[in-house]
């Protein structure tokens, strides 16, 4: 399985995840909500910032905008130029945590390839956007692939697109409903990413809270995405199914637990184990004072702690030998107290 390097970050399967914010639209259009965003994420322990660098003509064409004129104007008032994009990677730099976007269009890819940002996003809705990721694959920066609303054959043609040029990729797991109900998830697809591609998998997740990133974790996942805000009751699209600070502190430290909790597929007893074994286990202890020379019956026989002496299952081999002392009620029958 392949490893893919972002900045200073090694991204693989069942290691701790790379969490990356998703800030998307939540900055509303303001910059210094973007910058207080940035500040929060870095508090919170992430490792990057997402943003997304559409404009209006980059999502939609004019006949759905003749139709729907609120949506023209809340698209213009909650992005950001790119000009405004480039200071907040400038300022991310600064703070240590790595700036990203997703990218819409081809001027967009050429923009961010330019300012050298270290990793591209591809959204669900260009994973049939064939040429568009052979474009952004040529950039040679490694790509993040969200894969909601794709069936298995789009996701395959769409890795070959990207891999034809470009072998750093990272797939997502995704389901593009906003929140999406739990039976909605099918976490089981992780694996069956994992199992069909040679490269790390995530998962985006747009389920309210933290309990279904944590869960994913658990499948080995490389890479988590979650929406970020300051306050999930503010005005805005994404702001009610986004973390905020207090929960993505948690997930943050959480996820960093979770992998080393997973252990091994072997069953393997540690040095610790054993230690407690020997006082958790039981030892043959005598039911009554034993008299040299008796013959050890069944009913003379106890178990109890602790589990130094001569275990349970070495009852069979017990029962009919002679003492060669006495032996007082309740103490641990040793193997060399028998002729």
């Amino acid at each position: 399985m392949k490893k893919i390097r972002i900045g200073k970050y090694q991204v693989e399967n069942f290691s701790p995840p790379f969490i990356i914010a998703e800030i998307g639209a939540n900055h509303n259009g303001s910059m210094n909500l973007a910058i207080k965003l940035i500040d929060k994420a870095c508090e919170c322990g992430c490792h990057s910032v997402k943003f997304q660098s559409w404009s209006k003509e980059s999502l939609f064409s004019n006949i759905v905008y003749k139709n729907n004129k609120k949506l023209e104007n809340d698209i213009d008032s909650n992005s950001l130029q790119l000009s405004d994009l480039a200071k907040l990677k400038k300022y991310c730099d600064k703070k240590g945590i790595i700036f990203s976007t997703s990218v819409f269009s081809k001027k967009e890819v050429d923009f961010f390839a330019e300012l050298k940002i270290e990793y591209l996003k591809i959204a669900s809705m260009d994973i049939n956007n064939y040429g568009f990721l052979e474009y952004v694959a040529k950039k040679s920066l490694p790509t993040i692939l969200s894969t909601g609303l794709a069936d298995m054959e789009e996701i395959h043609r769409a890795v070959g697109c990207i891999t034809k040029y470009n072998k750093k990729l990272i797939l997502l797991h995704c389901v593009s409903l906003y929140p999406p109900r739990d039976e909605q998830i099918h976490l089981n697809n992780i694996d069956l990413l994992r199992e069909n591609f040679n490269y790390p998998v995530g998962f985006s997740d747009h389920s309210q809270g933290i309990t279904i990133a944590l869960a994913s974790i658990v499948k080995g996942v490389s890479v988590i995405e979650k929406h970020f805000t300051l306050d999930k009751h503010m005005a805005g699209w994404d702001h009610a199914i986004s973390l905020d600070s207090k929960e993505m502190h948690i997930l943050v430290r959480e996820s960093m637990r979770v992998p080393n909790a997973l252990g091994n597929v072997i069953r393997i007893l540690g040095r610790d184990d054993l230690k407690k074994r020997v006082g958790f286990r039981r030892s043959l202890v005598s039911s009554r004072f034993l008299k040299r020379g008796d013959r050890i019956k069944e009913e003379d026989l106890e178990f109890k702690r602790p589990g130094y002496g001569l275990p349970p299952e070495t009852m069979g081999r017990v029962v009919g030998r002679k003492i060669k002392r006495n032996i007082p009620k309740d103490e641990i029958i040793k193997v060399n107290d028998f002729e």
